[in-house]
């Protein structure tokens, strides 16, 4: 399976490990921005950030399962889980926040309450 992970960028260690365990059952992740340097501030890197954003929306269209690490706060990630609701991805929202707005409510998302739980859903053994 292709997983893509939405989270915040704070996040990226504990996707990296994600990452290599997804990999270690012959899964991919395809979430790019995981190895991406922050492009932060966006607005002195229009250029980098306009090409990441077209390539996060290239890999949200070929992902399988689309995973969004809740938080208490974030932007760009709601945009992506925006993208993937709009292409009818099978779509899991994950943690403690996986309920804080009304469109986490769309029929479309499941909510789990850790990413052990969504494995053992899916049947991955990690």
């Amino acid at each position: 399976m292709k997983f893509y992970f939405a989270s915040r960028f704070k996040k990226k260690n504990e996707l990296l490990r994600l990452r290599d365990s997804l990999e270690k059952e012959k899964h991919k992740v395809i979430s790019s921005w995981i190895d991406a340097p922050s492009l932060k501030p966006y607005s002195d890197n229009k250029k980098k950030c306009s090409l990441m954003a077209k390539k996060i929306e290239s890999e949200i269209k070929k992902c399988d399962v689309f995973v969004l690490l809740s938080d208490k706060s974030g932007t760009d990630m709601f945009v992506e889980l925006g993208i993937a609701a709009a292409l009818k991805k099978k779509i899991y929202i994950i943690g403690k926040h996986n309920q804080r707005s009304l469109m986490h409510f769309h029929p479309l998302f499941k909510h789990v309450d850790s990413v052990e739980k969504l494995f053992e859903m899916l049947h991955i053994n990690i």
